[in-house]
């Protein structure tokens, strides 16, 4: 083994992995804004190397390295500014607390962000809250009109006092480089109840291996998972999957499980075709991608054509990096306002708000994510820009 890099599957903890994917020098935070272009260039870089599980389809990048990462105050990544996300979360809160009959007792969120998912499922259920995030700006907020309580900090079942009626963990899996540990650690915290349920939300690794997401890989994110390899983990790591299926047009996995009553097999992958062959055309795909979009903007570019970015989110960040000086004069636009006059890792765009569209009105609008399109034209109808909008 080389220094540095880890090549044991962090699920089944096999060893000899295909490594289908390289690429030096990328952002280590995509979700960490910056106050000037200058901060935003001088932002930390790191590797990618992604390696596949030949046993059991898990891909993680063997040259992460942890202590590059700085989780804390400024870290952001909400979603729920945007309509159809926020829709899309409602609906998740109220179809988990109706499906698994969830009324009363505690429910638990590690990676709660500002809490606002947090506060649908207790809404919905008439349940406490008690939520982990490092992000959050003070040590402990409390909120006793609504029974939650957010606390700064990584999660630990000793700061949870009684048993949990759900857990929940929403994209948080990903980012941990030892999910066995990780859910193991959530287990034993549903030892004090047999019927507490975990769900969990990912992203799912076959976005990008087959469907044409190649932005969507960053350094933060070291673990990918296909619906296969994340039932695995649940049963290897002491859980019953109720369900693991796509969600949120197909860009996510969610997963729904119970503690399993004694030792479980590994699942079978079923129908799922393993991922090997999509990895292995994946550098191919990611390249084409990058010359192609290149050659793009270069051409809108020359044309005279004003071309705009919507969404500084991890897709946006990884798309400028990969375009470098080609995407230098795109403008930037993001819905939520924290992001905004601040600047892109790197890159070191400024994000604006969508009023500024009025100012400088683009002539094409690229737009990271497909989901977003009908309520990204509809904010554009508002401020009187015609842009074309171009799915990336």
């Amino acid at each position: 083994m080389q220094h540095g890099l880890d090549f044991t599957c962090p699920v089944c903890r096999s060893a000899g992995p295909e490594v289908f994917f390289e690429l030096t020098g990328v952002p280590v935070h995509c979700n960490i804004q910056h106050d000037t272009r200058a901060q935003a260039q001088a932002a930390a870089r790191g590797d990618l190397r992604l390696a596949l599980c030949r046993a059991c389809g898990m891909i993680w990048n063997a040259a992460f390295r942890p202590e590059l990462l700085r989780y804390g105050a400024g870290y952001e990544n909400a979603l729920h500014w945007s309509p159809a996300f926020a829709r899309y979360a409602r609906e998740q809160a109220a179809r988990l607390v109706r499906e698994h009959g969830i009324q009363g007792g505690t429910i638990v969120e590690i990676g709660c962000g500002d809490g606002h998912f947090l506060s649908l499922l207790c809404r919905e259920a008439g349940c406490r809250g008690m939520g982990f995030d490092p992000g959050l700006s003070a040590d402990s907020v409390r909120a006793p009109e609504s029974g939650i309580e957010l606390v700064r900090g990584p999660f630990s079942p000793s700061l949870v006092p009684g048993a949990a009626r759900m857990v929940c963990c929403r994209h948080v899996l990903e980012h941990v480089p030892d999910p066995r540990a990780f859910l193991a650690g959530i287990r034993g915290l549903a030892a004090r109840a047999a019927d507490t349920v975990l769900y969990l939300e990912i992203p799912d690794a076959r976005a990008f291996l087959e469907r044409g997401a190649v932005f969507d890989i960053l350094y933060e994110h070291c673990s990918y998972f296909t619906a296969a390899s994340l039932a695995r983990l649940l049963a290897e790591t002491g859980w019953r999957a109720l369900s693991v299926a796509a969600a949120f047009f197909g860009q996510f996995l969610a997963a729904e499980a119970v503690p399993a009553a004694g030792p479980a097999a590994p699942p079978s992958a079923g129908d799922e075709p393993g991922p090997q062959e999509s990895a292995r055309r994946f550098a191919a795909a990611y390249q084409g991608a990058v010359a192609r979009w290149r050659g793009e903007v270069a051409r809108l570019t020359r044309a005279g054509r004003r071309v705009a970015l919507w969404g500084a989110g991890t897709k946006g960040v990884m798309f400028l990096n990969a375009l470098g000086a080609a995407a230098l004069q795109l403008q930037v636009f993001d819905l939520n306002p924290r992001k905004q006059g601040r600047h892109v890792a790197l890159t070191g765009q400024r994000i604006d708000p969508p009023e500024r569209l009025r100012d400088e009105p683009p002539d094409v609008v690229l737009v990271m994510n497909s989901a977003y399109l009908e309520e990204i034209r509809g904010t554009m109808q508002q401020f009187g820009v015609r842009a074309a909008l171009v799915s990336v």
